[in-house]
């Protein structure tokens, strides 16, 4: 796979994205996700997607195997360093529909195909 890049839209849209997840906490689900970095944040997909995102919230999204971790958990996982998994909140993104964005934020609906399109074609799925 050749060098990708991303334009400035699609990393708006991710952080607006992630922002507007972090603020329907019904969405997420308890569990023990790993404090170490996953294999796919050392490759261009983890590169491009980047491996953490700021808030208030500890949780995890599961990109397609690529785990973006909140500050807030990366400052947990600092503060219990004897552990190996961390109590947090995770969502996997492949669950999420254009239904369950329409209830979220309507602003969020237009560009989701591109975007979600964007993340498999560089997660080398398609």
């Amino acid at each position: 796979m050749g060098k990708i890049t991303l334009d400035q839209e699609f990393f708006d849209y991710l952080n607006h994205f992630e922002q507007n997840l972090v603020c329907h906490k019904n969405l997420w689900r308890p569990d023990f996700v790993s404090r170490k970095d996953c294999r796919l944040s050392h490759q261009q997909f983890g590169q491009l997607l980047g491996t953490s995102f700021l808030s208030d919230f500890n949780c995890v999204i599961d990109y397609f195997g690529l785990l973006k971790k909140s500050s807030t958990f990366l400052r947990q996982a600092h503060i219990d360093i004897d552990k190996k998994n961390i109590p947090t909140h995770l969502l996997y993104f492949q669950s999420i529909t254009m239904e369950v964005l329409s209830t979220i934020n309507s602003e969020l609906l237009l560009y989701f195909p591109r975007f979600k399109k964007t993340i498999i074609s560089i997660r080398n799925f398609a």
